[in-house]
């Protein structure tokens, strides 16, 4: 099974802030998505967040306060219908003024403008209404 972590980090006033992927990666090209990745083999997903959240970012991850606030199964149509094991995170950043080093770069919303648009990942939407809730 895939186990794959999100970050989604949470602005004082709210919003969240969200990566736009670029048009190479396999899974979910040109959409809106959390921070995160895969879990590596072996790998605590504690451990697999800090270094997802650094390989895409210049916040210091390491110096964050990062709860697991959710975990949740969804069969992935895009991985073959393979079951993927979800961890999802939850940070406050101070400001949406840091580096991406992966995909497009950072997007703001609100939980409800992230929900209604179409181009976002299914398992990001059910993230963000947990994260709501």
């Amino acid at each position: 099974m895939v186990e794959i972590v999100h970050i989604l980090l949470v602005l004082p006033d709210g919003k969240v802030v969200l990566q736009r992927r670029d048009s190479r990666p396999k899974v979910a090209p040109n959409k809106l998505a959390c921070f995160g990745g895969h879990v590596d083999p072996g790998e605590p997903p504690d451990t697999a967040m800090r270094r997802e959240l650094g390989e895409e970012t210049s916040l210091d991850a390491a110096h964050m306060d990062i709860r697991r606030i959710y975990e949740y199964d969804l069969r992935d149509a895009e991985r073959g219908g393979d079951k993927v094991h979800f961890y999802l995170y939850k940070t406050n950043i101070s400001s949406p003024e840091f580096e991406v080093h992966e995909g497009v770069g950072a997007e703001t919303y609100t939980i409800e403008e992230a929900l209604a648009r179409d181009d976002i990942v299914k398992s990001v939407q059910i993230a963000l209404t947990k994260a709501g809730d």
